[in-house]
């Protein structure tokens, strides 16, 4: 099976009422699509969310995608649920945070953030930055742009006794945590487990 049949099963496996398989957007210009293009594909693969990179740290200077309505609607008519995403850094918590309220001007429907390495064993300025965005997740509340509906989510490391990383500090100001599995790439030790534990099948027959 092919990589494309393969994302396109698995995908197809989960397309019903609770599909909200995404895809992780960062640099679009290195895939050769348009956005429109590649919403209309991943709506064939049946992947219903996508996330849209649209800062790196504060929004100085912005990223285009933080406030392309067209882009938002590219996805909507090709009813892609689309979420906005952001990589953090330590500092500047409320520039930071104004991404996720312009997101929502944008018609972004949720917001991810995520969180590595610079807030490893510093739980204060990670529960500073988690409260700056739930605060303009309100904002934008009160203000009508949208409702409770929006979710603003977490996502780190998928392994966190690898980290003195304080999930409690992000608790109170999220909705939720999206764990990354990047194995490949910062877990060669995984790798390592993974290829010689015992299969599921081995498992079943010992």
């Amino acid at each position: 099976m092919c990589i494309r049949d393969s994302i396109n099963a698995k995908a197809q496996y989960f397309a019903d009422s609770c599909n909200a398989i995404g895809a992780w957007i960062w640099h679009i210009e290195h895939t050769g699509y348009t956005h429109a293009q590649l919403a209309d594909t991943l709506k064939e693969y049946g992947f219903n969310r996508a996330y849209i990179k649209v800062a790196e740290g504060t929004i100085v200077p912005p990223w285009s995608e933080l406030n392309d309505t067209q882009l938002v609607l590219d996805y909507s008519q090709a009813e892609i649920d689309i979420w906005a995403w952001s990589f953090n850094r330590l500092n500047d918590d409320s520039l930071q945070a104004e991404a996720l309220y312009i997101a929502a001007q944008t018609g972004y429907k949720g917001f991810v953030i995520d969180v590595e390495s610079q807030f490893d064993g510093d739980s204060m300025h990670l529960a500073n930055l988690c409260k700056a965005f739930y605060l303009a997740k309100q904002r934008a509340i009160n203000d009508g742009i949208i409702d409770h509906n929006f979710k603003l989510y977490a996502t780190t490391w998928g392994n966190p006794i690898d980290h003195n990383f304080h999930i409690s500090a992000m608790d109170p100001w999220v909705d939720g945590y999206m764990p990354q599995t990047y194995v490949e790439l910062w877990g060669q030790s995984y790798i390592c487990l993974l290829y010689t534990s015992p299969s599921p099948r081995d498992l079943s027959t010992s």
